[in-house]
C-alpha cells in the first residue's frame, strides 16, 4: 500500500539521481534514519531543485501526510515537474535572488520540518539559500540538508553554464562556512573575541 515501500525501493522505482548512479550520492543510507520518524506525520517539506520531477514523486509517496513545496528556477523544469506531480506547491524563483528568498516565507508560510537544497549546486547558491531559509523558514528542531557540497572544492569546472571558483581554502564556499561555524561554536577555547 501507499507509504510502505522503503526509501531504497522508492529510489529504484523513481530513479532520481540523488540515489544513483554517482558514487558520492546514495543519500538513502542517511535519509532513512533521519526521515523515518516523520514519514507518517503531518509535516511541511521543501526541496530546492525539482529536476524532472522524479524526486518529487518519490517524496510524495514516501511522506504520506506531508505538505510539499518546491523551489525551481527553470521554467522548463517547472513544466516537466508540474505535469508529473500533483501534491507539490511549486515556487518559481532562483536561489540567487535574495528578494525571492526573502518573500518565500510569505508565499509558503515557512515553518518547514525538512528543507533539502538540491538546487544549483554552486556554493554561492547554497550559502545564499541557507542564509535566508534556515533562519526564516525552518521550524525549531527541523532538518536542513544541503546536497552536493563537494562543489565547494571545484575550481574551473562548469555546471549549469557557470564556472565554479571554489577550492580547499576559499573562504566563501559552503564547506568553509561550516568549518567556520565549528570554530564559532568552540570559540571559548581559542578566541573570546568571536
Amino acid at each position: 500500500g501507499e507509504g510502505s515501500l522503503s526509501l531504497l525501493a522508492l529510489a529504484h522505482k523513481y530513479k532520481p539521481t540523488k540515489f544513483f548512479p554517482y558514487l558520492h550520492t546514495g543519500y538513502h543510507r542517511f535519509y532513512e534514519k533521519l526521515f523515518e520518524p516523520l514519514r507518517h506525520k503531518k509535516i511541511k517539506f521543501l526541496e530546492i531543485g525539482l529536476d524532472n520531477g522524479n524526486g518529487s514523486l518519490l517524496w510524495e509517496e514516501y511522506f504520506t501526510k506531508a505538505e510539499f513545496h518546491g523551489i525551481e528556477y527553470s521554467s522548463n523544469k517547472v513544466n516537466d515537474a508540474s505535469k508529473k506531480v500533483n501534491k507539490i506547491n511549486i515556487h518559481y524563483g532562483s536561489q540567487e535572488d535574495v528578494n525571492f528568498l526573502r518573500r518565500f516565507k510569505q508565499q509558503s508560510g515557512g515553518n518547514f520540518d525538512i528543507i533539502i537544497d538540491d538546487g544549483g549546486h554552486h556554493f554561492e547558491h547554497q550559502v545564499n539559500s541557507y542564509k535566508y531559509l534556515f533562519l526564516d523558514n525552518l521550524k525549531a528542531g527541523g532538518i536542513y540538508i544541503i546536497e552536493d557540497i563537494e562543489t565547494s572544492y571545484w575550481n574551473g569546472k562548469m555546471m549549469y553554464g557557470r564556472e565554479h571558483n571554489g577550492g580547499v581554502n576559499v573562504s566563501e564556499t559552503t564547506i568553509m562556512k561550516f568549518k567556520q561555524m565549528v570554530d564559532g561554536v568552540n570559540r571559548k577555547f581559542h578566541a573570546n573575541k568571536f
